[in-house]
């Protein structure tokens, strides 16, 4: 579905079945900074429902519920991310914080995936023992390096509070501007990827601050072909 002149502005789109949308209409209303609409959003008592997305090729989409309950969409138009012939676009961001419940240890590159294995599965039972609600894609998130060997916890975000388990630990991931990238393919090409964002960041004079994590958006487990995972990589800035 199309809104305007090829060459002109304006939000395309599709229509989907009700199951997928709120009630009603929902309207995407396109503005020129998505991050600067939510921070004044939430500062009027609106609540995000959807945090930016970037939407490949074309720009980036978000939802919020303004304070009388209705459900509106946000547009913003490619024009201020870096992006290459990968389609992986580099973001400047606003991330809002989160409590992340998950297993933490000093653990070197080759010896992530069984830690990843273990963390996750620990993580998950814990929280259905508790009956507390998962609120997003797997995390996890790093301090340190490769040399030295990460420090990393991995497990899930999750909604209200929740209570410490044995050998599991609470981290409260922080709110505030970021840079972020959705990698596309295997975990075993990411390192070009980090090096594309942090050549990108060292160019624009920004400095990350530690922890920097990773949300598996989809992987393995959603579908074997590499070419259909993404992650998506984000760097707190100072």
């Amino acid at each position: 579905m199309t809104t305007g002149a090829p060459a002109g502005p304006g939000a395309e789109g599709a229509l989907t079945p009700r199951s997928e949308a709120p009630d009603g209409v929902l309207v995407y209303v396109g503005v020129p900074d998505i991050d600067e609409a939510l921070t004044k959003i939430r500062a009027a008592g609106g609540e995000t429902l959807t945090e930016k997305q970037a939407i490949p090729t074309i720009g980036w989409m978000a939802r919020f519920r303004d304070p009388e309950g209705n459900v509106i969409g946000l547009f913003q138009e490619t024009g201020g991310a870096a992006s290459d012939e990968s389609g992986m676009d580099i973001e400047r961001i606003s991330v809002t914080p989160r409590t992340v419940l998950g297993v933490r240890e000093m653990v070197m590159p080759e010896d992530m995936p069984e830690f990843f294995g273990r963390a996750f599965d620990k993580a998950y039972s814990a929280l259905q023992e508790q009956g507390a609600e998962v609120a997003g894609p797997p995390v996890a998130v790093y301090r340190g390096d490769p040399e030295h060997g990460f420090d990393v916890l991995a497990g899930f975000p999750v909604a209200g509070a929740v209570a410490r388990s044995p050998g599991l630990e609470v981290e409260e991931l922080p709110a505030g501007p970021a840079v972020a990238i959705i990698h596309i393919g295997s975990y075993d090409s990411m390192t070009e990827t980090y090096a594309k964002v942090t050549a990108w960041m060292q160019d624009q004079k920004l400095t990350p601050a530690e922890p920097m994590w990773e949300d598996y958006l989809t992987g393995p487990d959603a579908n074997p072909d590499p070419a259909t995972w993404r992650t998506r990589i984000v760097f707190p800035l100072a």
